[in-house]
């Protein structure tokens, strides 16, 4: 073979490799950026599902811990109920004494409910037919019934009784509050003695009964009287009172 030959045989070799390489390394890139976002999916997904789980997990033990911490006032508690089928409940450390009990419609009857250092009494009447006039009084807070019935409510207040001040609870028709136009922190005049109306089974017309909690001393000025409402005799004298129902 002439050297002119070997020049042409040299020049036509093929050059299929060389061409095939940047396609190679093209090909392995797409793979490389394939895997990379197959990775990526999989962990964000992972991430998400551990970020819900662990929210739902979080929910739950809230919910189940609001559960465990829910208690009920009145467990334990004794509960009294009238001849007029009305009922309150009061805790087995204070003392109730029934000092008249009712035999007929309208009839009186009295209760009194004694907190165990005797600093805080309860007086249930019920009927309770003393005549009074109108008594100024200035309510700090309007409360609900636990049983959920919205024609009564009790009401924190306190009245000026000489030069002292006396704290109290009443329980009263929703319907005096209105018509009586009692709002918290504003002076107003209720009707004396404050009263509920008793719709107890049997009565040709309703009577009118008292049920309403207070110290057994009253306070030298209108902010020590607000004081009271923050103790621990205060507080369960309102549960007691929250407590009042009609037994169906």
């Amino acid at each position: 073979m002439s050297t002119k030959d070997v020049n042409n045989h040299r020049m036509t070799r093929p050059t299929s490799s060389k061409g095939f390489a940047p396609l190679a390394a093209l090909l392995l890139l797409v793979i490389v950026f394939a895997i990379v976002g197959v990775g990526w999916v999989v962990y964000h997904h992972s991430t998400n599902h551990e970020t819900k789980s662990t929210s739902t997990s979080t929910t739950q033990k809230s919910g189940q811990s609001a559960t465990k911490t829910a208690v009920n006032p009145y467990a334990g508690w004794k509960e009294y109920c009238d001849f007029y089928s009305y009922c309150f409940k009061y805790p087995s450390t204070w003392t109730l004494t029934v000092a008249t009990a009712p035999t007929e419609a309208c009839a009186a009857g009295q209760v009194n409910i004694d907190s165990p250092d005797k600093q805080a009494d309860l007086l249930y009447q019920n009927d309770n037919n003393s005549d009074g006039g109108a008594s100024p009084i200035t309510p700090v807070s309007i409360n609900a019934m636990a049983s959920g019935d919205s024609t009564m409510k009790v009401v924190g207040n306190y009245q000026p009784v000489g030069i002292h001040y006396l704290p109290e609870y009443d329980v009263l028709d929703s319907s005096t509050i209105t018509a009586d136009s009692l709002a918290v922190g504003q002076t107003g005049e209720i009707s004396e003695p404050a009263l509920f109306t008793d719709l107890g089974p049997g009565l040709s017309t309703p009577c009118g009964g008292t049920f309403r909690a207070s110290p057994v001393s009253q306070s030298q000025t209108a902010a020590d009287a607000e004081a009271w409402f923050s103790t621990e005799n205060a507080k369960t004298s309102l549960l007691i009172l929250q407590s009042f129902y009609y037994k169906h």
